[in-house]
């Protein structure tokens, strides 16, 4: 009688353990606005398995990936009310809320992706410098990889192949100021008219990273590819600053150590993707130049000194020093 009687009482002392064990595992939620196959979603389900690893389950991270939870700008003001975590955004966004991320769009800053890794992770003082007071918290920089320039036309071999081209670009004024200064013909517009726009000849190229036109299938109208290295695209990944202050130093060192690893893995992810897009663009008939050394040099001497103007009259000298200073070494 003794023992029927205990049993129950052990039954619902075990079941009260797994719910309060349940119960205290934390949610760290992400948002994104890219698709289940961009690099960065991937990457971001990698964080995950090593937050859960690192954490014994303690913390547990849900991803919401396409824009579930508002787009990017959306996405950065919920990290701010602290109504959501984690998120990584494209720089331009990012520098409409700190505009110190700005010096990333200053162009051929870097002639390699090695090179554009060591800067920025050796200077993310100067990028993550006072994010606390507009409610985030800096924690890594993914990336896209660099964006190159396709056309229906030509390759670029010269800077003068760049004069007059009708080129897309995005609605950031600074990469607009950049291609007007090598006398290009920068155009804006959305995502969704370039496919046709470059069909019918209203456009003559746009520019993004390589496995765009891949994925995008922009090789249909672009015969030609420019690997011209202009911009290092980068994805700022950014925390709330007020569920951030809120965690322990623990957790704080996990989530840092998880974040490095998951960025190792995403500049891999973006590697692969890159040489795949290559490869499969020869395959495809397209013409890949390689502009040489000098004419790359007249370009970025035609570019920099307006895109650096107008950013020392947005931060002052001293950050825009310390920055070029970096990208020298």
């Amino acid at each position: 009688m003794k023992l029927r009687l205990f049993l129950p009482v052990l039954v619902a002392g075990a079941l009260a353990l797994i719910n309060v064990t349940g119960a205290s595992a934390q949610t760290i939620k992400v948002g994104h606005s890219d698709n289940q196959a961009h690099p960065k979603h991937e990457a971001f389900v990698h964080f995950a398995r090593l937050v859960d690893e690192k954490s014994q389950g303690r913390l547990k991270v849900e991803i919401y990936p396409s824009g579930q939870l508002g787009d990017e700008r959306e996405l950065l003001e919920s990290l701010q009310t602290g109504a959501m975590h984690l998120t990584s955004v494209s720089n331009g966004v990012m520098s409409a809320f700190a505009p110190q991320f700005m010096l990333l769009d200053i162009p051929f800053s870097f002639s390699d992706s090695e090179s554009a890794r060591r800067a920025l992770d050796g200077a993310q003082d100067i990028l993550f410098t006072d994010l606390d007071r507009i409610g985030l918290h800096g924690l890594s920089i993914w990336e896209q990889g660099f964006r190159q320039v396709s056309s229906a036309k030509k390759g670029i071999s010269a800077s003068a192949d760049v004069q007059g081209l009708k080129l897309r670009t995005m609605e950031a004024p600074l990469h607009v100021e950049a291609w007007r200064a090598m006398g290009a013909n920068p155009t804006p517009m959305s995502w969704g008219q370039v496919y046709s726009s470059l069909q019918t000849g209203i456009i003559d190229g746009q520019e993004n990273p390589l496995y765009v036109v891949t994925q995008e299938k922009l090789f249909e109208v672009q015969k030609f590819v420019s690997l011209t290295n202009h911009i290092y695209d980068a994805m700022p990944v950014v925390a709330s600053e007020s569920w951030w202050s809120s965690l322990s130093d623990d957790d704080r060192k996990l989530i840092t150590d998880a974040m490095a690893e998951a960025t190792s893995f995403q500049r891999g992810l973006v590697d692969a993707a890159v040489e795949k897009a290559r490869t499969d663009l020869a395959e495809l008939g397209v013409e890949i130049t390689e502009p040489p050394a000098d004419q790359i040099a007249a370009l970025k001497a035609q570019a920099q000194p307006p895109v650096i103007s107008r950013i020392r009259d947005t931060l002052g000298d001293a950050p825009v020093d310390a920055w070029l200073a970096v990208i020298a070494e």
